[in-house]
């Protein structure tokens, strides 16, 4: 078999985005030492009636770092089983009925977040009457201006004001922009 290692010849391989090259040779191999082509990765040069993968062309198989198999890690030996005529005291042997999805279930968190001196419901109002102005009055002083500017370019921050004040009143606006729970 006729090896050709010149770098006259056209390489070509697939990669992440494609048909990759002409490449000459020297530089095919620079990407096998590299790891940006792999054993799997499709090849074809001038000459080559298909595609390969880079593996089995002769040229490309010596520049793969030799596969390292892991050693085997030794197992440890099974545990003995329980013998099922011991009683233990500390074990409770009824089986217990645990509703379905309550041994998921956690308890209710309870947080301690301190109280905002706002108001959800003035919030609301001010965000309806001047846009952007109910999230100032919160602590989001970026969001408000964003809302106040963007009402005499094109309405949009007046339109988002106004849903936004909706929300505000309906109790989705939880904390100020402080992190403190807002009072209803």
């Amino acid at each position: 078999m006729q090896t050709f290692q010149s770098s006259e010849f056209e390489w070509f391989y697939v990669g992440n985005y494609g048909q990759l090259g002409p490449l000459a040779f020297d530089q095919v191999r620079g990407l096998v030492r590299d790891g940006v082509i792999e054993r799997t990765t499709l090849v074809w040069r001038t000459g080559m009636n298909e595609w390969l993968m880079a593996e089995s062309i002769p040229e490309l198989r010596n520049e793969f770092a030799p596969m390292v198999v892991p050693p085997a890690i030794p197992s440890s030996p099974p545990a003995p089983p329980m013998p099922s005529n011991v009683v233990y005291p500390h074990i409770p042997q009824a089986p217990m009925t645990v509703p379905y999805g309550a041994e998921f279930a956690m308890p209710p968190v309870q947080w301690n977040i301190p109280e905002s001196d706002k108001s959800r419901l003035i919030a609301g109002i001010l965000q309806l009457i001047i846009p952007g102005s109910g999230r100032i009055y919160l602590g989001y002083l970026a969001h408000g201006l964003g809302q106040l500017l963007l009402t005499p370019a094109c309405f949009a921050g007046w339109f988002w004001s106004v849903v936004d004040g909706i929300a505000m009143l309906s109790g989705s606006t939880k904390y100020d922009g402080y992190g403190r729970a807002l009072r209803d």
